[in-house]
């Protein structure tokens, strides 16, 4: 969003991801205080940002052949979260050293 955008306001974390992993992601940036109720707005669903976050990092690290991924732009709500837009990039995967070792033998 414009946070992103305008301040390069990003996070990372290696995979594997924890739950610990996800919630650090999310308060690492400077906007987060908005997603936690700043200036009397209502708090958004951190939660439900939370389990998305988990949900891609799981996606990554179970299928190498995933290089890139952008949703953009990501609505949380007080209740529940959307994904407006999904950019998926794929290439085949590099040889694991378990490929490698079967065609050894």
């Amino acid at each position: 969003g414009v946070a992103t955008d305008l301040l390069g306001d990003v996070g990372y974390r290696s995979l594997p991801l924890t739950d610990v992993d996800a919630a650090g992601l999310v308060r690492s940036v400077r906007a987060a205080p908005l997603l936690f109720g700043h200036r009397g707005d209502d708090p958004v669903d951190v939660d439900a940002l939370e389990g998305l976050l988990l949900r891609l990092a799981l996606l990554a690290d179970r299928h190498p052949e995933v290089v890139g991924v952008e949703l953009n732009p990501v609505l949380v709500a007080t209740h529940g979260i959307s994904v407006l837009s999904a950019t998926v990039r794929v290439q085949p995967p590099p040889p694991s050293w378990d490929d490698e070792a079967r065609r050894l033998g």
